[in-house]
């Protein structure tokens, strides 16, 4: 006999179909071809669609679409109101939070952490032990290293590249096909919503802000008392400007 929790309530049947009246009751719906693993949860509101294969132990939470040919691997977590689209795949032990949309054949990878209100696109993939916060935006064919850091707000656009061990701040974009091979991230006394963080092509940004290296350089002092910084926190910030410089050109 297989165990499965509906609504934090265990049941053990032989066939799916032997809870066909309690699913229904909870309004979930389970296609043709699908499997669901020993120990999982399933909410309230679930669609499932065909031969998806779910996981030993994993927990799916409420209002939430599983599409075609999708994958959750044992011990993974879906949150609320998410969509899983055809074809993707969630490694082991990782975490999906709520209003999270995982477009189609998109591959998040091993203990992966993608934050609440973000959106993984088509194709993208995501690699083993990247932790991403709330309200990333990461778009179509992008490569995303292990080990990985995306903060708050982070947006990536379609096939960019990022490579292992990168953090990328607050509210930081990557643009389209950049191919971030290596990655520098300094926090100073304004806090991580003013990080600065080298994005490419020497460019960088602090905080939402992006500017090119030269020209910030030359401007600094203006760009810095039009921002309200005080003479001590633009010395401090354009000292992390020199460093990211310098940074770029190895």
């Amino acid at each position: 006999m297989k165990k499965i929790y509906l609504d934090k309530k265990e049941f053990r049947y032989s066939n799916i179909e032997d809870l066909k009246e309690e699913l229904e009751k909870r309004n979930i719906t389970i296609g043709k071809g699908s499997t669901i693993g020993e120990g999982t949860f399933l909410g309230n509101n679930i669609s499932i669609g065909k031969n998806v294969a779910i996981g030993y132990y994993c927990g799916i939470g409420n209002n939430t679409t599983l599409q075609s040919n999708t994958k959750i691997s044992n011990r993974s977590s879906i949150g609320n109101h998410c969509l899983i689209s055809i074809g993707s795949y969630i490694g082991y032990r990782s975490f999906i939070g709520n209003y999270v949309s995982i477009l189609s054949n998109a591959q998040i990878k091993n203990r992966c952490t993608i934050g609440n209100n973000s959106i993984v696109g088509d194709s993208t993939i995501v690699g083993s032990n990247t932790f991403t916060r709330n309200n990333a935006t990461i778009g179509n064919d992008v490569i995303i290293g292990t080990d990985v850091s995306l903060n708050y707000g982070v947006s990536i656009r379609d096939q960019a590249f990022i490579c292992n061990g990168s953090t990328i701040g607050d509210y930081s974009s990557i643009k389209e096909n950049i191919k971030l091979h290596k990655n520098i991230y300094i926090v100073g006394s304004l806090g991580t919503a003013s990080a600065v963080t080298y994005i490419g092509n020497r460019n960088l940004s602090i905080g939402c802000k992006q500017y090119a290296i030269d020209e910030l350089l030359k401007n600094f002092q203006h760009i810095g008392e039009s921002e309200g910084l005080t003479p001590k926190q633009i010395q401090e910030y354009k000292e992390y400007v020199l460093i990211i410089d310098k940074f770029s050109k190895l």
